[in-house]
């Protein structure tokens, strides 16, 4: 903690709120400093992306003008207790990004105050709640809409509910119903006449618009759109100016037009034996729904349509878990269901099993109130016997589940009475633990505290190591071969090179990057990873690895290849519930053009094969198709385990690799993980030939911010005779060669460094001098992240930490072309 302390002490405030901005990004938390006016000074990427805004563009702004309209007022007064108080907690509101979307937040607040107490700025601390509240507003409509099917056998009636219930949970701006009744009557309801209705006995008549008019638009839809098409025959679009624009010769461009006050768009077809045509919703913001939330609706509406669910009857039912139950409700999304006889369990939907972890077989037979948290059994109880409470006209009602460990679970319950007194049906939808989110979030700022300043300790670690090769590399220059010393001191080397790429890749993962290099051992990555699950995984499983010699240098980001692995391993763990072998294997191979035929979008050449195989039980054809699809799983009641093997594949794919896989259901499954070798495979004996560098004369302008790399470079330089001049920052090294242009020969210019565009940079260099020569610069990792149409500026590259060789041999090479 001493340490902790002082890094940050050391910082001023310019660097603590860089910190700040960085440290919340990180963890995807929108920060804004403003000062006591609520004038924003400063904000963080991730508040700049969710706003959709340049922080030029946000500075000097009023914070309260990125509130949703009609929220200012509540915002300002939060602000000025925070002011007052020193801080506000979770305060509920809704930002506006630049698409006029609405943004639901949790907004932290602190002040700071200067000697004499007198607050002089406020930081912000908040999390984006949209998804959560999305989510939780649908499981509350699911519930209420198949309570009401209970209640009423009227299709007419049940879809006005629904109607009401999405307008009122503000889910659309506005929407409208368009049937075709028995008989050929027409209906047409909807609030686009009248935007300030409150009830749905308001609903006006809509005369401009007919169930053949929505059903003209899908088809012109199908021919311009049909991405945009569900299979249930749905339609959306993000906005209804470009499906207007879009789209010639329609009938009912003008019909559109009268809607151009919205933007989001969705079309529901509705059909049932009595009556069909399309439920329509419309927003003012762009991009309003997802295809999740427009599955979500054409759920709940094939409910609606197929029938009014009339409550589950035992009269003529031979075994109770045979009870019908409509299966468009069985899939409604979020939604767990529950057949209760005599206070037992006698039927049960695949999410409720997945939600407390259980298979069916667990739970039926099962008394209902064993899966109920003891806490709430008064509540279950009187809910049971048909007490409602005084204060609760909804009909839901707060509870907690029980999970086969015993964990609780936060859910949203209804119960609906069955026609035989003893058959219930409950409906649950789990429920998001307020408490629980402040405390993750809490914990997510400590974490990523942590994380912010061990980053920066392993990013003064990794430069001291730097200045270490360095200078070993020095030394084994000096030291002749047949010192006593030459082995030892080779020694510190290798080691040390090692711990650097070790910090290095560390370094990538604490700052959410890649680590990609182009001489990555295979063998390696797989004795990490082996060593990892040996210490892991049950003993009842064997790991071995039998990996090949010589094995050629890799190409890619090691962080997302150990990542495939592992998931690879982790699949054939569950193969070996009773014990076996996980073998790991590795060996060069040569692609040829008709092989790589066979695999589509793949070239020829060599490659390094990752092979792990499993003595567990293989899998079936069926299957193996399956298994690289997100929602596919074996596993009953966990829906999208498949997720790791999806994610091997699409890792494989962005690593330039493919993947085979062979299986057999009595002797198990082998992986074949397939990467490309790197292009510098055959340089190894090219650098072994270079005899000692040649003594130079030129000028040299070294650009480097850290000043250990700074100094080590420029001795390996100068003791070769180079004259160098020294430079910390970008904006110093174009004011040393304005000025002294006509001598500098070479610039060596670091690539990668805090609020540098090195496109400018370069931009004004070649402005100077369009022949000027550069060296490029980039720690382990980084190289990758280069420009390509940027790269082609440069003379030439030098992988840091400095090595006296690779960078003498670069800078000869660039300076005699």
């Amino acid at each position: 903690m001493e340490l902790i302390e002082e890094k940050l002490n050391t910082l001023n405030e310019p660097q603590l709120d860089r910190m700040y901005e960085e440290l919340y990004s990180k963890a995807d938390i929108l920060y804004f400093l403003l000062d006591e006016s609520g004038q924003i000074i400063s904000c963080n990427v991730t508040g700049q992306e969710k706003l959709g805004y340049e922080k030029k563009q946000i500075l000097g702004k009023k914070f309260h003008e990125y509130i949703l309209t009609g929220l200012e007022q509540n915002l300002i007064d939060q602000l000025n207790i925070c002011l007052n108080r020193g801080y506000i907690r979770d305060f509920s509101s809704s930002l506006r990004d630049h698409q006029g979307r609405a943004v639901d937040v949790l907004i932290n607040g602190l002040s700071e105050s200067d000697e004499s107490g007198t607050p002089h700025s406020i930081r912000l601390f908040i999390k984006d709640v949209t998804e959560l509240n999305r989510q939780q507003k649908q499981r509350e409509l699911s519930i209420q809409v198949l309570q009401y099917l209970n209640e009423s056998e009227s299709i007419k009636d049940a879809i006005l509910f629904l109607m009401k219930r999405i307008w009122e949970n503000k889910l659309s701006t506005d929407l409208g119903v368009f049937l075709t009744e028995e008989g050929g009557k027409d209906l047409a309801l909807g609030s686009w006449e009248n935007p300030a209705i409150t009830a749905e006995e308001a609903f006006e008549n809509i005369e401009n618009w007919t169930v053949k008019q929505w059903q003209n638009v899908i088809e012109a839809a199908k021919k311009t759109f049909p991405d945009r098409l569900t299979k249930k025959g749905s339609f959306w679009t993000d906005s209804l100016s470009d499906l207007v624009l879009t789209i010639d010769d329609f009938p009912e461009k003008e019909s559109l037009l009268s809607l151009s006050d919205y933007e989001s768009l969705v079309v529901i077809p509705v059909n049932c034996h009595l009556s069909s045509g399309y439920i329509v919703l419309t927003h003012k913001a762009y991009a309003r729904w997802q295809e999740d939330d427009i599955l979500f609706y054409e759920t709940l509406t094939e409910a609606i349509a197929t029938q009014s669910i009339p409550a589950p009857t035992l009269a003529d039912t031979p075994a109770p878990a045979s009870i019908p139950v409509s299966a468009p409700i069985q899939e409604i999304p979020l939604i767990g269901q529950c057949i209760v006889q005599d206070e037992k369990i006698i039927s049960v939907n695949m999410w409720l099993c997945g939600f407390l972890d259980c298979n069916p077989d667990e739970l039926i037979g099962t008394p209902i109130i064993e899966i109920i948290d003891t806490a709430y059994h008064e509540l279950f109880e009187k809910i049971s016997s048909g007490s409602k409470s005084a204060d609760n006209d909804t009909g839901l009602y707060e509870a907690a589940l029980l999970d086969k460990k015993g964990q609780s679970h936060f859910v949203t319950c209804a119960l609906v009475p069955g026609e035989d007194p003893s058959a219930k049906v409950w409906y649950f939808t789990g429920k998001q633990n307020e408490e629980a989110t402040r405390e993750d979030l809490m914990q997510a700022r400590k974490m990523e505290a942590l994380g912010m300043l061990a980053n920066g300790i392993v990013h003064d670690f990794n430069n001291l190591l730097s200045n270490m090769i360095g200078y070993t590399s020095l030394l084994l220059e000096e030291v002749p071969k047949t010192s006593r010393h030459y082995e030892d001191i080779k020694q510190i080397a290798t080691t040390t090179e090692t711990a650097t790429k070790l910090t290095s890749r560390l370094l990538a993962f604490t700052e959410g990057k890649s680590y990609i290099a182009s001489d990555l051992n295979a063998n390696q990555l797989i004795t990490e990873v082996a060593g990892v699950l040996s210490r892991t995984l049950n003993k009842n499983i064997t790991i071995q690895a039998d990996l090949g010699e010589g094995i050629w240098p890799l190409h890619g980001d090691a962080g997302q290849i150990q990542q495939a692995i592992l998931q690879v391993a982790l699949n054939a763990r569950e193969a070996l519930s009773t014990g076996g072998k996980i073998l790991f294997q590795s060996r060069n191979m040569t692609l040829s053009e008709s092989a790589a035929k066979l695999q589509k979008g793949t070239n020829p050449g060599d490659y390094i094969q990752i092979i792990i195989s499993d003595t567990g039980q293989g899998m079936t054809g069926e299957v193996r198709e399956k298994m690289f699809n997100p929602e596919f799983s074996t596993a009953s009641g966990k829906p999208g385990k498949g997720l790791g093997l999806s994610m091997v594949k699409e890792i494989i794919n962005q690593n330039g690799g493919f993947i085979s896989v062979f299986s057999d259901i009595t002797k198990g499954t082998i992986f074949k993980i397939n990467l490309p070798v790197s292009q510098v495979k055959q340089a190894g004996e090219k650098k072994k030939a270079i005899t000692k560098p040649a003594q130079g004369k030129e000028t040299i302008l070294l650009v480097e911010t850290e000043k250990g790399l700074r100094d080590t470079a420029r001795k390996m330089l100068t003791r070769y005779g180079y004259k160098v001049i020294s430079a910390e920052n970008a904006n110093e090294a174009l004011a040393i060669y304005k000025r002294n242009m006509k001598r500098i020969d070479l610039i060596i210019l670091q690539m990668l460094s805090p609020g540098v565009e090195i496109q400018k940079v370069m931009a004004w260099l070649k402005r100077l001098n369009p022949s000027v020569q550069v060296i490029a610069t980039a720690s382990l990792g980084e190289s990758d992240f280069l420009d390509k149409n940027l790269r082609r500026h440069f003379s030439g590259f030098i992988q840091k930490p400095f090595q006296i060789r690779p960078l003498l041999r670069e800078v000869q090479a660039v300076l005699n072309a």
